[in-house]
């Protein structure tokens, strides 16, 4: 499970998490994520949780997230969303919650 090979990003220290490294670091970059918030959306969460081979890496899993279950409801909109110019804001219209200032 990812998570589990990022836990130093999933804890957002007050430091830069180095990112992309290889052998060469080439395309390595440096991130602050100090006191962000992340969603990770998966279809199938628990059941790659129970599959860890590692208990402890389990129990970090579970002390260290929460897992809403959204069942089958559609959480999307469908088509292409329509803008206006509010104001130098720009809104969208419908169900979509993007907001964008130019």
């Amino acid at each position: 499970m990812m998570v589990i090979n990022q836990k130093l990003l999933m804890q957002c220290p007050p430091q830069y998490i180095k990112l992309g490294q290889s052998g060469t670091n080439c395309h390595a970059y440096d991130v602050l994520v100090t006191g962000i918030m992340m969603f990770i959306c998966s279809n199938s969460w628990t059941s790659d949780v129970a599959k860890m081979g590692k208990v402890e890496d389990q129990q970090w899993i579970q002390d260290n997230s929460i897992v809403a279950d959204i069942g089958v409801n559609k959480l999307w909109h469908e088509g292409q969303p329509q803008f206006y110019q509010n104001g130098g804001v720009t809104r969208t219209v419908g169900n979509w919650a993007a907001e964008s200032v130019r």
